[in-house]
Parts: structure tokens; C-alpha cells; sequence
């Protein structure tokens, strides 16, 4: 990772403290990257109501773990909030699938 770094010509290691940082970040996209389809189905499945409280739901969520972690964290809180928000924006996307469209998306997965 910190070869891609040097690519932009700084090879000094000022981006080595933020490395921890990037890997709480990169941790919680791999998470939720996953689901990303999955997010429109909602409001292209007839249901733009339902899909406009999930994107409410995350982002007040963000919000809230933000405000709460990056007093006492700092940049670390910042990025462990957003992180966790990708993985309950996953969660609440299996959710809303499973509740709302009667779609499992794991069926095939918990059943082996």
C-alpha cells in the first residue's frame, strides 16, 4: 500500500502514521462493497419510502458514531465509525431484503 503511495511522489513516510487509519477504512468498504448492488433495490423495487429511511438510518447512524467516537479517538474514531457504518448499512440492507421483498439473500449459504 505504501508503494501505491509513492507513486504520487511522496516516499518521505508522511502517510505512515495514517496507516492504521487506512486500514480501518479499507476493512469496513471491503465489508460493505459487497452489498453496494444491493442498495437501490429498494427504491427501484417499488419501495422508495422504505429506502429512503435505510439511507436516513445510515447516515444518522454515521452521525451519531462520529460524534461519539472521534472525541475520545480522534482520526482513528472517525474512521472506526464510518467503517462501522458499512457494515450496518450491509446488515440493515439483509434486512430490508429479507423483511420488505421477501428476498433471503443468505438462503443458499445458511442452508449448506
Amino acid at each position: 500500500i505504501f508503494y501505491l503511495l509513492s507513486l504520487w511522489g511522496n516516499t518521505s513516510g508522511d502517510f505512515q502514521p495514517s496507516f492504521p487509519i487506512f486500514v480501518v477504512l479499507c476493512i469496513g468498504i471491503f465489508i460493505g462493497s459487497g452489498f453496494i448492488p444491493f442498495d437501490t433495490t429498494l427504491f427501484q423495487g417499488g419501495y422508495p419510502g422504505t429506502y429512503s429511511l435505510y439511507v436516513l438510518a445510515i447516515v444518522l447512524c454515521n452521525v451519531a458514531l462520529n460524534y461519539l467516537m472521534i472525541p475520545h479517538f480522534g482520526a482513528m474514531g472517525a474512521a472506526l465509525a464510518t467503517s462501522t457504518s458499512y457494515v450496518i448499512s450491509a446488515v440493515l440492507v439483509v434486512f430490508c431484503f429479507y423483511k420488505v421483498l421477501q428476498i433471503p439473500i443468505f438462503a443458499n449459504i445458511l442452508r449448506s
